[in-house]
């Protein structure tokens, strides 16, 4: 009977660091082919926002450059895709992005031929309608967008202080009848979604309390490929100080976690010092106070190259750190 219990022992054992080096096996293996098939599992970054995350202030430094250069260096070939545009509010980048519809307002016909018709648009949110604002500092995320199944190209012009859309489809066919409220597809409803998505919007307004933005960007993230719905990043606000920033700071970081970048916070705490730059009695009174140095700053509102380059620098550490090139993530 002993002999039996020892052998039963001897096989468990066995088994059990079989299945272990099996399950070691599986998990290089995935980890070895996803490293393989990355620009596949990750086509992209997209950063979505406004002007800071298109850069304005940094003399052709913009933070989805500097992460695009720090991702080569160590050999990651996966492009960055800077959607920010100038100007914008969080309801007018969600418009862009598609997660907000973009409706006809009233009833039109596209002529068969690639001739640009005016088309009257809006914004519907949860509670109202919005007018259409988008296009204005630039097309970011929008190529292409599609009404009653057609597919062409969205411009804007400015004409009596009013802002009027056409639509130009791409190639001739035959008339078409759309109706008043019709829904427009954007290409950046489903171009990025595979992507990895930064979200850092909320400087030109449009919402009305940490709880709404929060909503807002969650609604941006909502529509992620399964694979990278738990991959994503969010970048606080940098205007205003401590005192002020207080309540939606601690919202942020609680729901999104390690997935937060408070920005205000590591540029006050730590931007100098990783830029490289001596503070100056300015950028002492303005950390004393929890705001962001000057000396980071080109503006009331944006970076300069040096900020800039500390928010690219803060973006990949915290990619890395949260193991999204990898095949398996864990963060809490």
């Amino acid at each position: 009977m002993k002999r039996f219990d020892d052998s039963l022992k001897k096989f468990l054992l066995c088994l059990t660091a079989i299945v272990i080096a099996f399950c070691a096996a599986m998990f290089i293996y995935k980890e070895i082919t996803f490293k393989h098939n990355i620009e596949k599992n990750i086509p992209g970054i997209a950063c979505w926002g406004d002007s800071l995350t298109y850069g304005v202030g940094g003399e052709n430094t913009s933070y989805p450059q500097v992460l695009q250069e720090l991702m080569k260096e160590d050999g990651y070939d996966i492009p960055v895709y800077n959607l920010g545009v100038g100007g914008e509010n969080t309801i007018q980048i969600m418009a862009r992005k598609g997660v907000l519809p973009i409706l006809t307002k009233s009833s039109f016909v596209i002529p068969a031929s690639t001739t640009p018709v005016e088309v009257d648009l809006y914004i519907k949110t949860r509670n109202s309608q919005q007018p259409l604002e988008i296009l204005l500092q630039g097309d970011a995320g929008i190529d292409t967008v599609e009404i009653a199944s057609i597919e062409g190209t969205l411009s804007v012009e400015m004409e009596d202080n009013y802002h009027k859309y056409y639509f130009t489809r791409l190639e001739a066919g035959d008339e078409v009848e759309v109706s008043a409220d019709e829904r427009i597809t954007l290409n950046g409803d489903a171009n990025y979604n595979y992507c990895i998505p930064v979200v850092f919007m909320g400087t030109n307004g449009l919402w009305s309390d940490p709880d709404n933005l929060i909503f807002q960007i969650d609604t941006m993230l909502r529509n992620q490929y399964s694979f990278s719905k738990e991959r994503y990043l969010v970048i606080g606000l940098i205007t205003g100080d401590q005192q002020s920033n207080k309540e939606l700071e601690d919202a942020l970081q609680k729901k999104y976690g390690k997935r937060y970048i408070n920005l205000r916070e590591y540029l006050v705490s730590e931007g100098l010092e990783l830029a490289n730059i001596e503070p100056n009695e300015s950028d002492l009174e303005a950390i004393k106070n929890g705001k962001v140095p000057p000396s980071l700053k080109s503006d009331d509102v944006h970076l300069n190259s040096a900020g800039y380059q500390v928010v690219g620098e803060l973006v990949y550490q915290r990619i890395k750190d949260l193991r999204y090139f990898n095949y398996f993530t864990s963060v809490k």
